[in-house]
């Protein structure tokens, strides 16, 4: 090892991984954008909740919030101002999903628990993870609606660019 016994920089290039204790080595970490939400939420929604909704459910994955390339919902939901707050601050688009796309998708095949309150209400099965689905170019499911006080979110992670 070079003089000092400083060793050499490492780069990490992950969605979630992060050295459990901090090394005696620098490391830099490049994350790539390849993770979407999908969030429905009751009228109104704050964005405090929501934001705090996706970081759990992130957290909850192993994945860095650095790692969102964007938030998606249905057109009933696209001017929701907590929606696209939460957006804003974390610094991604919002990706408006058309209905008619929803519908066309199997859910069940899909593995995609259908919520029939949700269906009363929007007219599609599911908004967080059929958005979150068509979003990232129908990657792969990685949670599937976590619930939360009037909101739901579901990650879906796309093969990046």
């Amino acid at each position: 090892s070079p003089a000092g016994g400083a060793q050499r920089p490492t780069v990490v290039i992950d969605e979630g991984f992060t050295f459990p204790a901090a090394p005696d080595f620098p490391v830099l970490y490049l994350r790539p954008r390849t993770i979407c939400a999908g969030i429905g939420c009751k009228r109104n929604m704050d964005a405090a909740s929501i934001e705090e909704a996706l970081l759990t459910t992130l957290k909850k994955e192993g994945l860095n919030p650095l790692s969102l390339k964007c938030i998606s919902t249905i057109p009933l939901k696209a001017d929701e101002p907590g929606i696209q707050t939460t957006a804003d601050h974390l610094n991604v688009p919002v990706t408006i999903i058309s209905t008619a796309d929803i519908e066309a998708l199997d859910v069940l095949a899909l593995g995609i628990q259908p919520s029939e309150f949700v269906a009363e209400q929007t007219g599609v099965l599911s908004v967080s993870t059929a958005s979150a689905y068509l979003a990232s170019g129908r990657g792969r499911i990685l949670r599937d609606k976590e619930k939360f006080k009037g909101i739901t979110v579901a990650l879906c992670q796309s093969d990046g660019e």
